[in-house]
């Protein structure tokens, strides 16, 4: 079950949920007195549009309990690519936006977004700094210095710049992909040149598949300059295809907890973050 009810003071909330053969969400609170006036958050690790439907349920099952107020805790956040409007596409991320805002939480919980969109969408929305766990997973790592931060592409700008400036790292390394105008499909990628050698880690906010990372890493190589250790930071780790290529290609791997894990362990991953709780709150909109 990738949501969890809990009060505050960390405390969880037992309940029972599954789905009928209908497809129907259904949801039983063991003890619903324990949740009379009390706040209540709704943490709430999305991997699919089940889980979504479980989280709602869950809301509606919470509510009817009588809470001082419900706050919600999704630090994935569904549907955030999809966050451009044209006509005859569906503006996925508006659509789960929607759905959240009429439930009525006193507070949305979310973790580095994939662009102002999100946001931007969201009533009450609080969005947590991700880079202590950048900072974390660097640390259990054993890497105290960087050499550089490549950008993974344009999109990615923004969030690498204020990365550099909040840990300390003078050299940013900005990289670009190459499209095929027919189809739309990565056809190569380009990195500028490295100014030294040493650590470098790659930063974005999520990774689907890793064919943009793995080949990144590959630029990185062919730069002479590029003989250190390589790490890949991601704060929402999908890994829709596996480890494997990404770990050929980096040393290290991070990211948080945001994303239901894939793989409960690799040798090269680090999850940064079991426990948000202690970066609330950062920033309200």
């Amino acid at each position: 079950m990738n949501v969890t009810i809990r009060l505050c003071g960390d405390k969880v909330v037992p309940f029972k949920g599954f789905f009928f053969s209908g497809g129907e969400p259904h949801v039983e609170i063991k003890s619903p007195e324990n949740l009379l006036a009390r706040k209540v958050l709704i943490d709430a690790r999305l991997g699919n549009a089940e889980d979504f439907m479980m989280m709602l349920a869950v809301t509606d099952a919470v509510k009817r309990c009588n809470p001082a107020a419900v706050l919600l805790f999704v630090p994935y956040f569904p549907g955030a690519r999809q966050d451009r409007e044209e006509k005859g596409y569906a503006l996925t991320v508006k659509m789960y936006a929607d759905l959240i805002n009429i439930q009525g939480y006193e507070q949305v919980f979310i973790l580095d977004p994939h662009s102002p969109v999100t946001p931007a969408l969201l009533k009450r929305v609080v969005i947590l700094n991700h880079i202590p766990l950048v900072e974390e997973f660097l640390d259990e790592v054993g890497v105290f210095h960087l050499n550089g931060i490549i950008c993974p592409d344009a999109g990615a700008e923004r969030r690498t710049l204020e990365l550099a400036k909040a840990i300390g790292c003078d050299n940013v390394v900005f990289a670009r992909k190459k499209r095929d105008p027919r189809t739309g499909s990565l056809s190569g990628f380009s990195l500028d040149s490295l100014p030294t050698e040493g650590h470098y880690l790659v930063a974005d906010d999520l990774c689907d598949g890793g064919g943009t990372f793995i080949g990144l890493a590959g630029e990185y190589r062919k730069d002479p300059k590029g003989t250190g250790s390589l790490l890949l930071w991601v704060t929402h780790g999908i890994f829709s295809k596996g480890m494997d290529g990404l770990a050929k290609a980096y040393e290290h791997i991070g990211c948080s907890w945001s994303f239901p894990a894939r793989e409960e362990t690799h040798p090269q991953l680090h999850r940064a973050g079991a426990i948000f709780e202690d970066l609330f709150p950062t920033r309200r909109r």
